[in-house]
């Protein structure tokens, strides 16, 4: 998956550089005051969903203005950037995100799409291909899930990055994951996640921070 490939292994760098600030459920939103702030100072639009899992609360938010004297590199080589980190009480995660580019391609073994309000038709994938050192063939990628997949947590989802199509957006995506990566960097859950149908339903339920 596009972030997992090429942004989440610079997202380390990035965030030494950025404005982390806690949780605080005092809009409907789930965001604080000083979250939507500095959110809203990235200068970009912000998509928020309107639904998130039973339980799931806001736990971080990242945000990097990455200004004109800021190096182009790591996640600052785009422009501006965040992640919004929900958590519920077992520590599974959810994190929404946007960046500016500098994405790859998909890895994942299952694959469907889903029709958005905000991004239009965006792909979720699950259950990452990777580690053999082998090149994943094409009969092995982008299978299509069975039903029953749909309604239980599966291995490393996210949805593939999407622009909003309203002039020069950012891409969006949106992950739940206990893989060693968010553990280390999140303190997510290992082998944690959401469903697939949940996943999609947030998606689907994206729209503009006011």
């Amino acid at each position: 998956m596009f972030i997992r490939l090429s942004i989440y292994t610079s997202i380390v760098t990035g965030l030494v550089n950025s404005s982390v600030l806690a949780a605080a459920q005092d809009a409907p939103s789930g965001l604080s005051a000083a979250q939507r702030a500095s959110l809203k100072a990235l200068g970009i639009q912000i998509a928020v969903p309107t639904y998130v899992p039973r339980g799931f609360k806001v736990s971080q938010v990242i945000a990097e203005r990455c200004p004109t004297n800021m190096p182009r590199q790591g996640l600052c080589r785009e422009g501006p950037y965040y992640s919004i980190v929900y958590r519920d009480p077992t520590n599974t995660c959810l994190l929404i995100n946007a960046i500016g580019g500098g994405g790859g391609g998909g890895d994942d073994e299952f694959q469907f799409t889903t029709k958005t309000k905000l991004l239009g038709e965006v792909t979720i994938g699950f259950n990452p291909i990777r580690g053999s050192g082998r090149i994943p063939t094409r009969q092995q990628l982008g299978k299509t899930p069975k039903p029953e997949q749909l309604k239980i947590p599966q291995a490393e989802l996210s949805s593939f990055p999407a622009m909003s199509g309203s002039g020069r957006s950012p891409y969006y995506n949106a992950v739940s994951s206990g893989s060693q990566y968010y553990q280390e960097n999140y303190k997510c859950g290992k082998n944690s996640s959401i469903t697939p149908l949940e996943l999609e339903k947030v998606l689907q339920s994206l729209a503009w921070l006011k």
